[in-house]
This record gives C-alpha cells, sequence and structure tokens, in this order.
C-alpha cells in the first residue's frame, strides 16, 4: 500500500569504507569518514527528486572530496573482495554480479583471487558498466557523450566510471601495496579487481546521511529503473543526526503507491539519457525519452562567427577597436552569468531530443549577434538585476541562429556516424562488431548511437523553423548566475 515501507535494510548492514577492512588504511590516507560538519538524516543518490542528491555531493573524508569518497568505496569494496569467506559481507557480495566480466573468469586458475573466478557472462547477463568494455567494444562508441565522460578527467562532480586505469594507477595500487596484509594484488588482475568494484559501485551503491558517505545497501540495489514519475518508492534514511553506521536505524523503501501483490517494485535512477544509463549502470532504455546529445564549443569561436555574420567590416583601425572591446565584453557578460566557460575552456550545451537546443546556447547566440545598442541596454538591465527579456529576432539573427546550430549538428555527428556503413541497413550495425565483440554490447552501441544522431537530426530540422521567444522565467533562470556572489 502506499506509504508502507516496502523494504527496509538495517543502517549496520551497509557496507562502506568506514566499517570495512580496510578502513583503518584508507583512515591514514584521509579517505575514511564523512566530511567535517553535522551530520543529518538524508536521501541515497538514486532519488532523482532531490535536486542535491542528483547532483551528488557527497563527502570525501578528510579530503573533502566526493570523487574520492566514491573511490575509497571501491578500495574498500575492493578488500572485502579479496578477503572471501573472512568477510562478514560474502553472502552479499555473492549475490553481486559481473566477476568473469572484469577478466576473472579463469575457474581454474589460482591466485589470492582464486575464489572470484567464474565464467564471463553472456547475452544481457552479468554487468556491462564500460569501464568493463575492451578497448574494441569502446572503439563502437566512438564519437558518444558515453565515451567522452568515460574518458573526460575526473572532477568532484563526475559519477563513475571515469578514469578508472588513472585512479588505480596513483590512487588504489599504492594503498595496497602499502598494506599488503589486506590481500589484493598489485598486478593486471589487481587491475580487473578495481575495474569490477568501479563498476559495483557505480551500478549499485547509493548515497548516504545526507549524502555525505556512499554505501553499498543490500536489497536497495535489486530495484530495477524505471523513468522518473514512474518509481513506486521514494528513499528515506531514518538515520538520527550524529549517529554511525554502527548506530543507524533503518534504511527504508516507502511506497509511493499501490503495488499488486506479486508485482515488480521500481526505483528511478534518474531523469538519464542512454549514454549516461550506459555509461554509469550498463543498460539502455528503448525509445529513452531523456535522450538528449551535448555540443562542445569554445566561446571566442561562435564570437567570431557572430562577427562575420553578423557586423559590417570595419573600415577603420577605431571601429575595430570598438568592435573588439565590444566582443570581449560580451563574451564576459557570457561567462560572468555562467553560460561560456573561461578561457580557451569549451562550453557544453544541451540538445533535447526534440532538437530544441538549451536556452543557455539560445542566449549566447542572442547576446553575440544583438546589436551594439541593443547590448548595453541589456547590460544596463543587468546591473540593476533586472533579467533581460529578449524581443523577437530579427531575420539576420534568424539566419545567424540556423547557420551556427546547423554546422555544431553537423561537426558533431561526423565523428559519430564515422563508425557506420554509410547504407541505411548497415547503419544499424557497428562495423566489425562481431568476432571478438559482445553481440549484446554492440546493440547496447548502436542504441547509445541512434539515440544521439537523432537528437542532431532533430537539431537541423529545429534550425530550420523560426521560433518564438523564450519565456521571461526561463530567461531569468538562465541568467541568474550573473547575478551569484
Amino acid at each position: 500500500r502506499a506509504g508502507e515501507v516496502a523494504v527496509a535494510v538495517p543502517g549496520g548492514l551497509c557496507l562502506t569504507a568506514a566499517n570495512s577492512v580496510a578502513g583503518e588504511a584508507l583512515r591514514a590516507r584521509g579517505l575514511e569518514g564523512p566530511a567535517p560538519g553535522p551530520r543529518a538524516a538524508g536521501k541515497p543518490r538514486a532519488d532523482p527528486d532531490d535536486a542535491d542528491i542528483v547532483r551528488d555531493e557527497a563527502g570525501g573524508g578528510d579530503s573533502g572530496s566526493p570523487r574520492l569518497a566514491r573511490e575509497a568505496l571501491v578500495l574498500a569494496l575492493m578488500a572485502e573482495l579479496a578477503r572471501g569467506e573472512a568477510s562478514p559481507w560474502l553472502p552479499y557480495l555473492r549475490a553481486l554480479p559481473g566477476h568473469g566480466d572484469a577478466g576473472l573468469d579463469q575457474p581454474g586458475a589460482g591466485g589470492p583471487l582464486a575464489h572470484l573466478r567464474g565464467p564471463a557472462a553472456t547475452g544481457r547477463g552479468g554487468l556491462h558498466c564500460l569501464c568493463l568494455w575492451t578497448p574494441e567494444q569502446l572503439e563502437l562508441l566512438k564519437g558518444t557523450d558515453a565515451l567522452r565522460e568515460l574518458e573526460r578527467p575526473a572532477s568532484d562532480d563526475r559519477e563513475l566510471p571515469n578514469m578508472t586505469d588513472e585512479h588505480w594507477e596513483y590512487v588504489a595500487r599504492p594503498l595496497f601495496e602499502a598494506h599488503p596484509e589486506l590481500g589484493v594484488p598489485v598486478d593486471d588482475e589487481g587491475r580487473q579487481l578495481h575495474r569490477l568494484a568501479t563498476a559495483l559501485v557505480a551500478s549499485y551503491s547509493f548515497s548516504l546521511y545526507d549524502a555525505e558517505r556512499q554505501a553499498m545497501v543490500p536489497f536497495w540495489d535489486m530495484l530495477n529503473h524505471a523513468p522518473p514519475g514512474r518509481k513506486h518508492v521514494r528513499l528515506n534514511n531514518a538515520v538520527p543526526p550524529g549517529a554511525h553506521e554502527r548506530e543507524a536505524g533503518e534504511l527504508q523503501m516507502i511506497a509511493t503507491e499501490d503495488v499488486p501483490q506479486g508485482g515488480e517494485l521500481l526505483n528511478s535512477y534518474g531523469a538519464l539519457s542512454n549514454s549516461e544509463l550506459l555509461r554509469r549502470y550498463g543498460f539502455v532504455l528503448p525509445d529513452n525519452r531523456h535522450d538528449c546529445v551535448y555540443l562542445r564549443v569554445r566561446g571566442a569561436r561562435l564570437a567570431r562567427l557572430a562577427q562575420r555574420v553578423m557586423f559590417p567590416t570595419p573600415r577603420t583601425l577605431e571601429q575595430a577597436r570598438r568592435r573588439l572591446k565590444s566582443m570581449r565584453l560580451r563574451l564576459g557578460v557570457l561567462r560572468r552569468a555562467n553560460l561560456l566557460q573561461n578561457g580557451r575552456a569549451k562550453s557544453i550545451f544541451c540538445v533535447s531530443r526534440s532538437g530544441r537546443p538549451s536556452a543557455a546556447l539560445l542566449e549566447t547566440l542572442r547576446v553575440l549577434s544583438m546589436p551594439d545598442r541593443e547590448f548595453y541596454e541589456m547590460l544596463f538591465f543587468l546591473r540593476t538585476n533586472t533579467p533581460p527579456m529578449p524581443g523577437p529576432p530579427s531575420p539576420r539573427q534568424e539566419a545567424f541562429v540556423e547557420i551556427v546550430l546547423k554546422w555544431l549538428a553537423r561537426e558533431r555527428l561526423e565523428p559519430l556516424i564515422g563508425e557506420y556503413e554509410p547504407s541505411t541497413s548497415a547503419a544499424t550495425r557497428p562495423k566489425g562488431a562481431g568476432g571478438a565483440h559482445s553481440e549484446h554490447r554492440g546493440a547496447l552501441a548502436i542504441a547509445v548511437v541512434r539515440g544521439e544522431a537523432e537528437c542532431l537530426e532533430a537539431l537541423r530540422r529545429w534550425a530550420g523553423r523560426p521560433f518564438p521567444p523564450l519565456e521571461p522565467q526561463v530567461v531569468h533562470r538562465t541568467w541568474r548566475g550573473f547575478w551569484a556572489p
């Protein structure tokens, strides 16, 4: 029934960096424990209705780094996996998939990880998180956002997995070399175990205690994904402020609607595109309404294009100086509002499945293409804490926006479809998808590439149609970074 507890897990059963066998070693390196400050009861990361949880602002122990908090749980899980029968979490760990998918697939081999060996899963079984894919399989994702995020330098706002090999080399291996008593090998098998643990933490962990600590929560991680709005449970962390894991009460999943007897309980992992679902969880959804694609471009390139299309060529040195000053001022305003990145960093803009670009991209193009007089009027309004309400774009501005959007779509689309056969019948099959490539992973790659390509084709169609000005509330939300302290 709605409002009843559907799943209850004692807090002491959760596996964290603090209560693992590696807790002392992690604590010595500043990786274990919550961020400084009072604790408060919170919700796990998997609840997408809480904006703070979606951002996953987990604490990182003494380091204060959320990314290292996730890595600490990876290291803790590696140590417990290596313990085998000595681990109190062994029944739970045996229920987790993916041992063979990490390369630990030689059943007859010995060594410290002999108890983990098993045949790799086939088809849909096992783990398909991207950190377990072979280089040949990752080639099928060339040009996609999934591969870009996997290879993007790790930062505190990045979910696992990314930069996995670098974290093994500079974080995991030094720790286990310094603590051989943990029994984790530091050779290639240790690297394989690190990939397995990374995939498990990426796919199954939660953020607990007001998003301060990463944890593996038995039973919670058994629920499959449903899009936001169609899930059956909300997550409730019934931990009193200041409590530690061993003092914790129940971690509860509360039913949000009636579920028939024998029906499947579903949770939501968030409003994620297929690229993100594949990178983090190893699956995709057919007809994913949250599919999107990201465009990456430097603000200076957009400014140069605006100068060529929208403004006459300066005839004098003074006109050139005024034009340069105006463009620099426009770029500065956009960077202050966080619509563009500073320096040579590329700005990232989202394009939805419908083809509509983000308000940030449309406002950026509007500011770069508007006449000087209109720009300085807008600047006056910004300085008086008033959002700049756009008027109808001129035909010249509409043409400029169309040119830029079609150019960005073509530039983004070319490397994406370069790996596929030109014929329609072959366009649904990656080149070289047979042989050593997993058939199921090839199908996952096809779904991601097709989804991003469809978003870009929709963008090209959207760019060719007249579009109305943005709604006032959207404009105000887009520019609120300008007034942030």
